[in-house]
């Protein structure tokens, strides 16, 4: 499962947030810290082995936690990798809803134009 494969337009979220929600949605979108933050709590369970630290950006976090499910001598292979395509499901279906957020975010206004004195 591909991210872009899962992205919706902009435009979809028309029938379910109202003006307000979307103005909000921006802020939230165009601040980087809060949008860090709230992956991190969103996935922290899938993240927090080893792969959050305070202050920066969180990381893939299946590099880690499946590395810790890999070394449990109690599973099956054949559960270990229903636990694994699992984590990566879910991590790919936030991470799409997190890309769909950046759809939100505010674009920097354009340059004004001087008009031009000579006319």
């Amino acid at each position: 499962m591909q991210l872009d494969e899962l992205l919706v337009p902009r435009s979809n979220f028309n029938d379910v947030l109202d003006e307000y929600e979307r103005k909000k949605l921006e802020s939230v979108a165009s601040d980087d810290v809060v949008m860090n933050a709230l992956k991190k709590i969103l996935l922290y369970t899938i993240y927090s082995a080893g792969s959050l630290h305070k202050g920066k950006k969180p990381y893939n976090p299946t590099e880690n936690v499946l590395l810790s499910f890999g070394a449990n001598m109690n599973l099956t292979h054949e559960e270990k990798g229903r636990i694994a395509e699992s984590m990566v499901t879910g991590v790919t279906i936030v991470e799409q809803g997190f890309r769909a957020l950046e759809m939100f975010k505010k674009l920097p206004d354009s340059p004004k134009q001087e008009a031009n004195p000579q006319k």
